[in-house]
């Protein structure tokens, strides 16, 4: 009987293609269980940060991306928040882009909307003077330079945390320059961005501003706070719709104080009441404790 050779082809490629199946099958277990070992830390790190309510982590240039300024804002469609609450230093790059440059605080208030916000007092810096809502009065400009300088270069004591906050952050751009060139840097940036305590002004005058254009029960609490800084709050609660829940959304940047916020890590949370531990809430009593602590508006001030 002659020998089928067709029969004998197909058997050798069954056999080949039934190894290579239970080779591939052993090779995905295999990797499987490796990346499940690798990624197991990363898993339970964002288990245990969902947990909390934290929804988005990213290391970013720690600013508001579009279609976070959407929800925060209300534009295009987005539901106005009943209230927003933010905590700043100075507030100065927020208060700049979205009240100096957009408007988007007074209207916010127009659609009746109260914002409150905390800010650093800055009454009690030795310089305080010397400076105003548009910035260093430009006659007081070496003085102030060098009082900065002399802080940064000497380790002496500032008289607010807004100073040594200040001193922190210019401390790497002066690191390795001559005491001209520092001199130099530094005076370039007051003139530029003022001290903290020409920014806080300079945010008064623009929530003062802001505050005339309130309607439909809208309006603008600022409070000064003395306590050491923790860290930005921008918070918006929202009232529930015929499609959506109530809902209150969280921002806020990880960062040291010797860096800017426009370098830090930036976090994305919302408020979930139904978890152990949420981080929003958190974030939200630590706010209104401080409300509460320092209670008056100071934009009600006559002068």
């Amino acid at each position: 009987m002659p020998i089928d050779f067709t029969q004998i082809n197909l058997a050798e490629n069954l056999i080949d293609i039934i190894f290579a199946v239970i080779q591939a099958i052993i090779i995905a277990l295999v990797t499987g269980h490796v990346l499940n070992k690798i990624f197991l830390k990363e898993r339970n790190m964002g288990k245990n940060l969902r947990e909390c309510g934290i929804e988005r982590v990213s290391a970013s240039k720690g600013t508001l991306t579009a279609r976070d300024r959407e929800k925060l804002f209300g534009l295009n469609g987005n539901p106005v928040p009943t209230e927003v609450c933010l905590c700043f230093i100075t507030g100065n790059a927020f208060f700049r882009d979205f009240q100096e440059q957009k408007h988007y605080i007074q209207d916010l208030t127009k659609q009746g909307c109260k914002v409150k916000v905390l800010l650093a007092n800055p009454w009690n810096g030795e310089i305080s003077s010397k400076s105003d809502e548009t910035g260093i009065i430009k006659e007081e400009l070496d003085s102030v330079t060098d009082y900065y300088y002399k802080i940064h270069s000497e380790n002496l004591l500032a008289t607010s945390f807004l100073e040594r906050e200040y001193d922190m952050l210019i401390s790497p751009i002066l690191i390795e320059k001559t005491k001209d060139e520092a001199k130099a840097e530094l005076k370039k940036l007051l003139e530029k961005e003022s001290d903290h305590n020409g920014q806080v002004k300079k945010v008064f005058a623009l929530l003062r501003e802001a505050r005339k254009h309130s309607a439909n029960g809208g309006d603008i609490e600022l409070h000064y706070y003395t306590d050491e800084y923790q860290m930005p709050i921008i918070l918006a609660k929202y009232n529930a719709t015929p499609k959506k829940e109530s809902k209150v959304m969280l921002w806020t940047n990880i960062n040291a104080p010797i860096k800017e916020t426009r370098e830090s890590i930036n976090v994305y949370a919302v408020k979930n009441i139904n978890k152990k531990k949420d981080f929003v809430i958190d974030v939200e009593n630590s706010f209104y404790y401080l409300c509460r602590k320092y209670p008056k508006n100071v934009l009600d001030e006559t002068t």
